[in-house]
């Protein structure tokens, strides 16, 4: 196993610290968790699959500005407009 360290600014720290609390478990965990689902976002990304988080009746498409370059060239993936309904709205991910 392997030790890293980093540098968290004020507000991230506050959101890791909050989720351990939530969560009942340890910084590491949450990060080793939140790589584990950003790898496999990359994977499905690479494929040409779309992020879409569902709420209700509500589909909300999630972009994640540093996985669209994985996105295959020729595959913008089929959108619910081509499917006969109207497409997700988009939600970009914030880095601050």
């Amino acid at each position: 196993m392997s030790r890293f360290n980093m540098t968290f600014s004020e507000g991230t720290h506050q959101v890791l610290t909050s989720l351990t609390q939530r969560l009942d478990v340890s910084m590491a965990d949450v990060i080793r968790d939140a790589l584990s689902i950003f790898c496999w976002f990359a994977r499905e990304r690479s494929a040409g699959s779309r992020l879409l988080i569902q709420r209700g009746t509500e589909i909300t498409e999630l972009i994640i500005p540093s996985l669209e370059r994985l996105r295959p060239a020729d595959a913008s993936g089929p959108t619910a407009a081509s499917a006969g309904g109207p497409k997700p709205p988009a939600f970009q991910l914030d880095r601050k």
